[in-house]
């Protein structure tokens, strides 16, 4: 049987991305941190439950988006789950669970003095990818689709 690894967040960047490039130079990578919270009732009071996670964007997706995605913006990411695995100076085990986006769409209007819409790829705001693993290095190829502004999503429609 066949299985499935896909995550899909809706939240607000934590802080600025970072972007490098592989050992090799081939390869750009963009990482940043995504809030999600979720809120309830308890004791009569409303609480909030915030989780952090760390996004990972791969060559063309990450070129698309390392300059537009700022701390605070709303978005909308898709993904899968990747945790690496080593060993501290202790000897110790160490993990860090990744988000690797596949796809992402800003979900709110960015300020004036930014480059939405006026990039290299035309006026749009989301770029669906697909994710084709090297098994070599583990690098990501990416196919670029455009979407239009009808797909931006205000604040107000968002249900949370």
């Amino acid at each position: 049987m066949a299985s499935i690894n896909k995550v899909i967040l809706i939240g607000r960047v934590g802080k600025d991305p970072e972007t490098s490039f592989m050992p090799n130079g081939n390869s750009q990578i963009t990482k940043f941190s995504l809030a999600t919270s979720e809120y309830y009732t308890k004791n009569g009071e409303k609480q909030e439950s915030t989780e952090w996670h760390n996004i990972v964007m791969w060559n063309k997706l990450s070129e698309i988006y390392k300059e537009t995605i700022k701390k605070g913006i709303m978005l909308y990411v898709e993904g899968k789950i990747k945790t690496n695995k080593w060993q501290d100076k202790d000897g110790n085990n160490r993990y860090k669970t990744e988000i690797w986006a596949n796809q992402v769409r800003i979900l709110q209007k960015l300020e004036s003095g930014n480059n939405y819409g006026n990039n290299s790829y035309g006026n749009n705001n989301s770029y669906n990818t697909q994710n084709n693993q090297n098994t070599q290095n583990n690098q990501n190829n990416y196919q670029n689709n455009n979407f239009n502004d009808s797909n931006i999503v205000e604040d107000e429609d968002i249900p949370f």
